[in-house]
């Protein structure tokens, strides 16, 4: 008796302790990190909130048990052995691509001269040393399904249905893993392989939010409309206009200040002359660079409030579910382009 009560009261106790060094899954890799909390789930298991070393603190985040293992030399070998499994993936697949040449006549005249210029140079370095993605084409579709959020919510008087779907998920932003994974391999691309996005985008901000908009008016009709339906689709295609409005204009305050790394400030001068916006000359992993930074930022602020605040998270939602339903058409590992070696001089 007195064993089985010892051995329920250990299997009570968290694995992990705080400020423990441990080593994390982040999908397909293992990463070193730090245990910051714990706590017990409903079904009395133990979660725990852990900063990846490294990385920005905006990357840390509740894990399962499942993911954390012991720091201890079987797990970094495990880590270690992890790590050159897909090296030589990555190695394979660049090989066969080696003697792909990009085509520099075929660069519009819009191009900057920086990204004209790096062309000559994408051959020297057409090995991608990126992970590849494993997911699986139709568990992304069903996550995709299961993330829509049906616009009649909106049918409600004043959004109170909307404004409640919104509390149950504590007013949070939350980008999909697949779309998370890109912004690891964004700063991947950037900071550690010194390559830059293509500029202008071909799926720049604004011509996509002009297919979402689309998708959302035409695909989703709403049936059977009373007296009031008219009013209440009215209502609807306005609400997504202001808010699609209000994000292109934070999307142009923010970029030059907040969403570009160091290394990208040269290009973003050469734009400059151009006199667009930057919706019209940046795309899809800008935005997403955005909406990483969202949550601290509309947490912080008393600009944006009750119903506003609402609508707001819900369209952004909505437009990470287009995102990711989209992923193999907005986000490309050919976006990213190997600067010459002038670039980097003028960037040091």
């Amino acid at each position: 008796m007195k064993n089985s009560s010892s051995k329920s009261k250990a299997s009570c106790q968290p694995k992990f302790n705080e400020g423990e060094k441990i080593l994390c899954y982040h999908g397909t890799y293992i990463y070193e990190a730090k245990c910051i909390k714990f706590e017990k789930t409903r079904s009395n298991e133990y979660q725990y909130f852990v900063h990846y070393n490294g990385w920005n603190k905006n990357w840390d985040e509740w894990v399962p048990a499942k993911r954390v293992l012991k720091f201890n030399s079987e797990n970094i070998k495990k880590q270690k052995q992890i790590q050159n499994e897909c090296k030589k993936k990555v190695t394979h697949n660049g090989k066969k691509n080696a003697k792909h040449k990009e085509d520099i006549s075929s660069c519009s005249s819009t191009c900057s001269a920086s990204d004209t210029a790096s062309l000559s140079y994408s051959s020297e370095r057409s090995i991608l040393r990126t992970r590849k993605r494993t997911l699986n084409a139709n568990a992304c579709q069903e996550s995709v399904e299961k993330k829509k959020i049906c616009i009649l919510d909106l049918s409600v008087k004043d959004g109170e249905k909307l404004n409640s779907e919104t509390k149950l998920k504590n007013v949070n932003i939350v980008i999909p893993e697949s779309l998370r994974l890109w912004l690891i391999d964004d700063f991947d691309f950037i900071i550690q392989q010194n390559k830059i996005v293509r500029l202008p985008s071909k799926n720049n901000i604004e011509k996509i939010f002009d297919n979402y908009v689309e998708s959302k008016k035409n695909q989703y009709l709403i049936e059977d409309l009373d007296k009031n339906g008219f009013e209440l689709e009215k209502k609807y295609s306005n609400k997504i206009d202001e808010t699609i409005d209000g994000l292109i204009k934070f999307f142009n305050a923010m970029l030059g200040s907040q969403l570009l790394y160091k290394f990208e400030r040269l290009q973003y001068s050469e734009l400059l002359q151009f006199n667009k916006p930057m919706s019209q000359l940046y795309g899809p992993v800008h935005f997403l660079r955005l909406v990483e930074k969202l949550n601290q930022i509309l947490s912080s602020t008393s600009l944006v409030e009750g119903e506003s605040l609402d609508s707001l998270v819900y369209f952004i939602n909505d437009i990470l579910v287009f995102f990711e339903k989209n992923i193999n058409l907005f986000f490309e590992q050919n976006d990213y382009i190997t600067v010459p070696p002038f670039y980097i001089r003028a960037t040091i």
